[in-house]
């Protein structure tokens, strides 16, 4: 299964590699199950010009499939903050709306919590406007 990690645009590329680390783990070892991470940066670079625009890429992680298999191209969103930018809170809305499974990942914890929806904290601030609700 491949895996969208959604991180914000301005994290240390260590800090993604540490994430993407712990969550590789954590499937291994609790999920026991072999899973692809790709993170939002390198996904960003790899298929945006492609898509054609924020809406298109939008859709392209939360609902796009593969053209061979006709699998999703993402089993699933892991976020690794609470609050977000619109597009993050896009993917998620989303992906909830179809049933694909959202977590955020709990570095204090170790463990992912299940994302229930996403509100709106300031429509104004694109960046960190918008914060998950988790059960």
């Amino acid at each position: 299964m491949q895996v969208f990690i959604a991180c914000p645009k301005n994290m240390p590329l260590n800090e993604v590699n540490d994430y993407m680390d712990n969550i590789r783990q954590f499937f291994h070892s609790k999920e026991k199950q072999f899973v692809n991470l790709v993170d939002s940066s390198t996904e960003f670079t790899k298929s945006f010009p492609q898509v054609g625009g924020w809406d298109e890429w939008i859709n392209h992680i939360a609902k796009g499939k593969n053209y061979t298999t006709q699998k999703p191209l993402f089993g699933a969103i892991v976020c690794v903050d609470e609050e977000m930018g619109r597009a993050s809170a896009q993917i998620v809305e989303r992906s909830l709306d179809i049933g694909k499974p959202v977590f955020f990942w709990d570095k204090n914890i170790s463990s992912m919590r299940k994302v229930v929806s996403v509100r709106t904290i300031d429509s104004t601030d694109w960046v960190n406007g918008w914060k998950l609700n988790l059960l």
